[in-house]
């Protein structure tokens, strides 16, 4: 009996022992564990804003100084082809056109019309015109958002422009 009565009291000792260890220690525990908690919040955001950009704010154009600007931009680096072909040779000043276009305010239609010189048949011009017009129509519906892409050639047709390229927006109503 003596026996069993030292065990009792051992044992509820032990345990009297741990609570009021667990009790001193608790607090300190909980602050270390919430002060972690909050660390790796902290961090988890810290990491997301590094992957955040800035967003470039661009004004959105009418459409009558957006073909304000076609125009002299075309007036500055007109478009060229290779001779007797559809492959157009100036990138840059397509990219600069799509850029444009692409921040205008409202619907509207791009109509191409394309020109070609003198030199050969009427029908090979009137064709090769059509097919200059018909390659940047793709390139520009490819390139942007607009509704409606119109692409004419006229051949030799007006010989005042001799291989030009003339791009004419108009607002959808």
């Amino acid at each position: 009996m003596k026996f069993g009565l030292m065990l009792l009291i051992f044992f509820i000792t032990s345990i009297l022992l741990v609570f009021i260890t667990i009790e001193r220690n608790a607090r300190v525990i909980y602050a270390k564990q919430m002060h972690e908690i909050k660390k790796s919040k902290i961090q988890i955001v810290s990491k997301k804003s590094y992957l955040r950009t800035r967003k470039i704010y661009v004004p959105e154009r009418s459409c009558s100084l957006a073909r304000e600007e076609i125009k002299s931009i075309l007036l500055k680096e007109p478009l060229h082809f290779e001779s007797n072909d559809s492959r157009f040779l100036g990138k840059r000043t397509l990219i600069k056109i799509v850029k444009i276009i692409n921040h205008i305010k409202e619907d509207v239609v791009l109509s191409i019309l394309a020109h070609t010189d003198a030199v050969g048949t009427a029908k090979h011009n009137l064709s090769l015109s059509q097919k200059r017009a018909d390659r940047l129509k793709k390139y520009f519906i490819n390139k942007t958002n607009l509704p409606l892409v119109v692409a004419i050639g006229y051949g030799e047709v007006f010989s005042l422009k001799n291989r030009l390229i003339e791009l004419n927006l108009t607002r959808i109503k």
